[in-house]
């Protein structure tokens, strides 16, 4: 599950959801992401995201492009995940 998250307001954005993700479905995602965005884009300001492989440098480059800096979080460091976690609620079984 690819989820987006606007910190200023805390709206999540699903990005997309996959078995099996791999670097060119999340640059496709983003790809996706901006463009539904359209003008609002130029009001964000940062891409935060984890250490996994898949952000791949193409999925940064996407955000470059439309002049967001990308930060790389912390190793080991749960506690940067608290908006995601405290936004996502699994169903009831």
């Amino acid at each position: 599950m690819l989820v987006f998250i606007e910190h200023g307001t805390r709206r999540l954005r699903l990005g997309g959801v996959s078995a099996h993700p791999t670097g060119a479905w999340m640059v496709q995602q983003v790809r996706n992401l901006v463009m539904g965005l359209g003008e609002r884009i130029a009001g964000l300001r940062f891409l935060i995201h984890d250490r996994d492989p898949l952000f791949a440098v193409a999925f940064r480059e996407v955000f470059t492009a439309e002049g967001l800096w990308t930060i790389t979080t912390l190793p080991r460091t749960p506690r940067m995940n608290a908006t995601w976690r405290a936004g996502h609620r699994r169903p009831a079984p």
